[in-house]
C-alpha cells in the first residue's frame, strides 16, 4: 500500500510545524544537530511531496520559528533543552 504524496503548499504552517514536531528528535533532542535531509525524510515519510521548488526553505524557515531551537548553518538544527 503506497501512500499518494500530498503538495506541501496545501497544508498551513501550523500543520508542518505539527508534523515536524513529532520527529523523534524534536521528542527527545540529544546534543547533536538534526541535519535537514532527515527532516525532509520525515515528512516524506508522512507523505509529504518534498520535490517541489523551494520546499527547503519554506522547511527552514518553520524549523526557525520552533521555540527553542536554534540554526547553526543552513540544513544543521539543535534544540536548547
Amino acid at each position: 500500500m503506497d501512500i499518494e504524496p500530498s503538495s506541501i503548499g496545501l497544508y498551513e504552517d501550523d500543520e508542518l510545524i505539527s508534523i515536524l514536531k513529532k520527529h523523534p528528535y524534536f521528542k527527545n533532542p540529544c546534543k547533536y544537530p538534526i541535519r535537514m535531509i532527515s527532516i525532509m525524510k520525515h515528512l516524506k515519510k508522512k507523505g509529504i511531496d518534498v520535490s517541489e521548488k523551494d520546499v527547503d526553505l519554506r522547511v527552514d524557515r518553520l524549523i526557525s520559528s520552533i521555540s527553542n531551537v536554534d540554526k547553526i548553518e543552513f540544513g544543521f538544527y539543535r534544540v536548547q533543552k
